[in-house]
């Protein structure tokens, strides 16, 4: 039964891409590099949708482990509304440059109970600040819930930067989360600062996660610094891609018990 929340949700973004094929007849723009992570800027009038299911790969000496147990299901869908502006709508942790369990659908697991069904979203705006040969700048702003019980409502303010030579590209999108209220229970201001490093174009691509995330107040005792490796393959309009490794491998509050992994599906229409 737990899959099936990510059967459907797979199914609903190829059925998306083809009824965007049928559509749209014009060719599509050839996309970054970079496209495979984090949020990117879309061309005008194109949209992407993503599937993204998140696990626990962690294992422990003296408590069950969580191999395999999974932890939420959620949809990432963006549209380019012209050529400076991309809108979206995130529910994975993915989708927001974490590794974590993210917005969208809560699993219960054998040692942790969901408190909601629905875990929430953050709408974006992606605004163009530069575009060159080489580098590509976008002001990210986001806002809404990290989660529903109780409500934690955040905004988020930062940016987005992309430069590629060859095959090789990084990424960086640093952002601050401010937290609007409930901070009594968890929701604080933090830095949140993912930087991928890949290699690849349009049919593969493999990258690095890494950079740094922690709450403002006491962030050199709290900063943690995740390893994840992760890689994709296109078809058409069709991609998926897989991403596993450490959240907090290096900090100094490190690490290696607690694993988490990735498995998603996109189309573009």
């Amino acid at each position: 039964m737990r899959a099936a929340p990510l059967v459907v949700t797979l199914a609903a973004a190829v059925v998306a891409a083809g009824a965007g094929g049928a559509a749209v007849a014009r060719a599509e723009p050839a996309p970054p590099a970079s496209r495979w992570v984090g949020a990117p800027r879309l061309p005008a009038g194109r949209g992407e949708a993503l599937a993204v299911h998140e696990l626990r790969l962690s294992t422990y000496f003296y408590l069950p482990g969580e191999v395999g147990d999974p932890w939420a299901t959620g949809v990432d869908v963006a549209h380019g509304v012209d050529a400076r502006l991309t809108i979206g709508l995130g529910h994975s942790s993915r989708g927001r440059g974490t590794v974590d369990h993210g917005g969208g659908w809560c699993h219960d697991g054998p040692g942790r109970r969901c408190s909601r069904a629905y875990a929430g979203a953050l709408v974006d705006a992606r605004l163009r600040v530069h575009d060159g040969e080489r580098l590509v700048a976008t002001a990210l702003v986001r806002a809404g819930a990290i989660g529903l019980g109780p409500l934690r409502a955040v905004v988020r303010l930062g940016g987005s930067v992309r430069t590629a030579r060859g095959r090789w590209w990084l990424v960086a999108e640093p952002e601050v989360q401010v937290a609007l209220g409930r901070r009594a229970y968890g929701n604080r201001d933090t830095l949140i600062a993912p930087l991928w490093l890949g290699v690849g174009r349009r049919r593969a691509a493999a990258w690095l996660l890494t950079g740094a995330r922690g709450q403002l107040v006491g962030f050199g005792e709290k900063v943690e610094i995740p390893v994840v490796l992760g890689a994709g393959v296109g078809l058409g309009r069709v991609r998926a891609g897989i991403e596993a490794g450490w959240p907090k491998l290096l900090g100094p509050q490190n690490t290696a018990n607690v694993r988490q992994g990735t498995v998603w599906l996109g189309a573009s229409f």
